[in-house]
This record gives structure tokens, C-alpha cells and sequence, in this order.
């Protein structure tokens, strides 16, 4: 497997638990930390500003042979990284490679480099420190993420929904290609790291010494990466809030792990739900007169992998999704898991080709996707006209945003998120007028608006890769 500069230099943890055995045992349950260090010899081409850094890489693995898995500790040689550099006056940054090519240049490097401190201008030696910074080799710009304490916390979506109407409302009709005006205060709030995003940034350490780099990683964790009050989750805030616009749809279980319970409390009580039973795995609520329940059978996190099953049903529906996936370890190297195995066929030190199952994924997501977009069908059919805003409120709320709009006063009185939630309810063009001389403007309006969106939502993405980057 090659490991990254970035990685080798202990940046991010994940690569250091996949492969370390100390990592595998510690659960988080009560809170501690784990610190691994590697060792290695790097190169550097001053002229080039390229380095190539080099480890013995030795690893238990699963392995497989004529149809059989075993787990065997494979030398796979030496494995390098490239990588090139570049000094900030006596900030370090590094900007991970492909490769070193003959004539010493590096190849194909990506577009963002991670950002040190601790040592001096132009001299590699010395210990460095990452930071909550990535450099833009595009732009030849920084971008440090912020603590959210500190920019005035982090965006809700209301917040969200008025930036995209400012933007909307920033751009010339007559150059709809120009780039939107970006609140750079509001675009803090959005990037910034709350307490539990800094805690879990590994404190990591590279020390550089002529040919030999040694790095270390200190990956803490604690009580809250437990989080297990499922029914107070993102996950079930944003499916009231679903519910109560009239659109049933299911969030992803991606937001079973964020704690939301003001969410959940607030859009119970806009959407008019009654819960009749509760714990932490499983809630029944009515809504609009029908019976939903939602219930979390497992949900097992650790550094190995996750084991997931859950259900949702609606009135005599039910929907049920199991998962499991994860590295593969000792106890999952075995041939009941290998139909379910990703494997790749790589070269040993001594150039014998093996076939080795990195990691595993079973899952009947597909079966689960299909069964919730039916009962998604079968819910709006029951709460249309229950639930949410009515079909004539909605008339008259669309109505009055591009009347509002129209007459240049978008920024402080029109009701965005209230027109947002009807727009995204509509299914057909005949829940409005078709023939009224306002359609036009509400289509033009509508267009405008998500193109204001998708541009603010690309500018978003890509901050957000450099943040994946230096978290993942």
C-alpha cells in the first residue's frame, strides 16, 4: 500500500489505525488517547524542492490463495513517498506527489498542501507541527479553519438559506456568470471546527534530522464519540423537519452520530408531532393522523469497522437496512466474508504477485433505497394536505417571495426559507397558475436562485476538500 507524505508525517490518524495493532483494541468508551510513531530516511532535492521520503513496510495482512484467506505478516519492501515543498517565510508546506520524475521534478501533485510550524526558513531540519491550515497552490492563498467559538458559532440552516439570498440577490441579471460576493465572516461560520472537530485532530510532530524524519501522532478521544441517543440525532431532527414541509424524504444515517436535540424538539413541536413511545434506539410518532416508528437494532462503532440495522415503518410499511463494513482484521479474514471483500493483487519484496482484502463492505442498502422511496410515495399521499404548508398557502407564499423580489427589497423582508420549503413540496407546475403573468418571474426567480446556490455550493466544496484533506 503506499502511504502518502502527508500521511507518513502523521497529519491525519487513519492510515496509523488501519495498519497498528496497538489502535485496534481501544474503543473510546471511557476517553484516552492513542499515540503511534514511524520512523524512516528521507531524500531531498533542494533544487527541485522535492523530498522522497522512504520506510520499511512490513504488515499483517489478509491474504488471499486458491481460494482460501489467511492472515500472514507480508514484507512489502521499502515503501516512498514524494513529495514536493515550499517555504511561507518559517511556515513548512508539504504537497503530496504521484511521483518523482528522472529529472527530479515532482508529478502529479495535488492542488493543496498541509502547512507546519516550529522550525526554520528554508531548513527542513528541526521539528514541526501541523496546523489547522491548508496552502492553495492554485491560488497561492492559506485557508486556516477557524474554532467556531471564536467566528460566533456555527451556520444554522436558516443562516444558510439567507446567505444563498444574498447571493442571489449580489448577481447581475446581465452577467450571471459572475462569481457571487461571499461574506467571508458568514463563510468562517460555515468552515469552523467546533470543540468536539478540534479535540479529534490528531497533535501530531515531525522531526527532521538530515536523512532520517521521525513522526508521531497523538489521536484523543472521548465520551461523546459514543454518542448513542440516536433519537435526539441530526438524523431524526431533520426527518421532522422533513415531514412537517411535506416532504417525506429519509436523511442519510450519516447523521445518526449528531447529537440535534433542540432540533428534534423544535421541529416536533412546528410540525404538530405527537411521539407516543421513546428511548434512545427507537421512537413511534403520529403525524397528519398516520404512525411512523423508527428503530435502531445495532449500531457498533470502532476503529475496525461498523455493524449498522435499523428499520422505519409508516402505518404497515417497513423498511430495514443492515451493514457492515470495515478494515478487514484477523477475525473477518475468512472466506464467509469473501464475496464481500475489496481486493487488490500487489507485489511483495522478493516481486511474487499476492492478492490481498484491505477492507470488506456487505450491505442490502440498494433493497433498503428502493423500499423507503416507495414509502416515501405512500406518506406524501397520506399527509399532503396534513402536513406542512397547504397547497394555497404555498400559492400565496411563492406569490407574495417574487412579488417581494421583484420589488428589490429581497435582502430584508422576503420569506426565503418559507418559499425554499414550498418550492422543494411542489411536485407538478399545476399546484400554481401557470397563466398568470407572475409565472415567468417565479421560474426566472427559481433559476436564479439555485444557480446562486450551486456556485456558493461550489466555492463550499472546495474549502471543504481541504478540510477532508487534513481531517480525514
Amino acid at each position: 500500500m503506499k502511504k502518502s507524505l502527508t500521511l507518513m508525517l502523521a497529519v491525519t490518524s487513519a492510515f496509523f489505525f488501519a495498519c497498528s495493532d496497538d489502535s485496534s483494541s481501544d474503543s473510546g468508551t471511557n476517553g484516552g488517547s492513542v499515540t503511534i510513531e514511524v520512523s524512516g530516511t528521507i531524500s531531498v532535492d533542494q533544487e527541485n524542492k522535492a523530498v522522497v521520503v522512504a520506510i520499511s513496510n512490513a504488515e499483517d495482512v489478509c491474504v488471499n490463495e486458491n481460494n482460501t484467506y489467511a492472515w500472514k505478516n507480508v514484507d512489502f519492501g521499502v515503501d516512498s513517498s514524494f513529495a514536493k515543498y515550499l517555504f511561507l517565510g518559517d511556515t513548512l508546506v508539504i504537497i503530496d506527489c504521484e511521483e518523482i520524475g528522472k529529472d527530479g521534478e515532482p508529478r502529479y501533485c495535488d492542488d493543496e498542501g498541509q502547512m507546519f510550524v516550529g522550525g526554520k526558513a528554508d531548513d527542513l531540519n528541526g521539528t514541526w507541527k501541523s496546523v489547522y491550515c491548508m496552502y492553495d497552490t492554485d491560488d497561492e492563498t492559506s485557508q486556516c479553519f477557524k474554532a467556531c467559538k471564536d467566528v460566533g458559532g456555527k451556520l444554522t440552516e436558516e443562516e444558510m438559506a439567507k446567505m444563498y439570498e444574498d447571493m442571489f440577490s449580489s448577481m447581475s441579471e446581465l452577467d450571471m456568470d459572475a462569481e457571487p460576493e461571499v461574506d467571508q465572516k458568514m463563510m468562517d461560520r460555515m468552515t469552523c471546527l467546533d470543540d468536539n472537530d478540534l479535540r479529534k485532530f490528531p497533535e501530531s510532530t515531525m522531526k527532521i534530522s538530515g536523512n532520517s524524519i521521525t513522526s508521531k501522532v497523538t489521536y484523543s478521544y472521548g465520551d461523546d464519540d459514543n454518542f448513542d441517543d440516536y433519537m435526539n440525532s441530526k438524523f431524526m431532527s431533520k426527518f421532522y423537519k422533513n415531514l412537517g414541509s411535506g416532504d417525506p424524504s429519509i436523511p442519510d444515517t450519516y447523521y445518526l452520530t449528531e447529537e440535534d436535540s433542540s432540533g428534534v424538539e423544535k421541529y416536533i413541536k412546528s410540525a404538530g408531532i405527537e411521539v407516543t413511545k421513546q428511548t434512545k434506539n427507537s421512537v413511534t410518532f403520529k403525524f397528519a393522523d398516520q404512525t411512523f416508528s423508527v428503530n435502531i437494532k445495532k449500531f457498533n462503532n470502532s476503529v475496525d469497522g461498523r455493524e449498522f440495522s435499523m428499520s422505519v415503518s409508516f402505518n404497515s410499511m417497513s423498511c430495514d437496512l443492515d451493514a457492515e463494513e470495515g478494515e478487514v482484521t484477523k477475525s473477518t479474514c475468512k472466506a464467509e466474508y469473501g464475496e464481500f471483500f475489496d481486493k487488490e493483487t500487489v507485489k511483495d519484496a522478493a516481486g511474487n504477485k499476492i492478492t490481498v482484502a484491505y477492507e470488506y463492505e456487505k450491505s442490502n442498502e440498494k433493497d433498503f433505497d428502493r423500499c423507503t422511496d416507495k414509502m416515501v410515495d405512500s406518506v406524501y399521499a397520506a399527509i399532503k394536505g396534513k402536513g406542512g404548508s397547504s397547497d394555497d398557502e404555498c400559492d400565496r407564499i411563492i406569490q407574495e417571495y417574487y412579488a417581494c423580489s421583484a420589488s428589490g427589497s429581497i435582502n430584508s423582508n422576503c420569506d426565503f426559507v418559507a418559499y425554499q420549503e414550498c418550492v422543494a413540496a411542489a411536485t407538478d407546475d399545476d399546484t400554481y397558475d401557470v397563466s398568470s403573468p407572475d409565472w415567468e418571474l417565479y421560474k426566472k426567480a427559481s433559476s436564479s436562485a439555485e444557480l446562486a446556490k450551486k456556485k456558493f455550493l461550489k466555492n463550499a466544496r472546495k474549502i471543504a476538500r481541504k478540510l477532508e484533506k487534513f481531517a480525514e
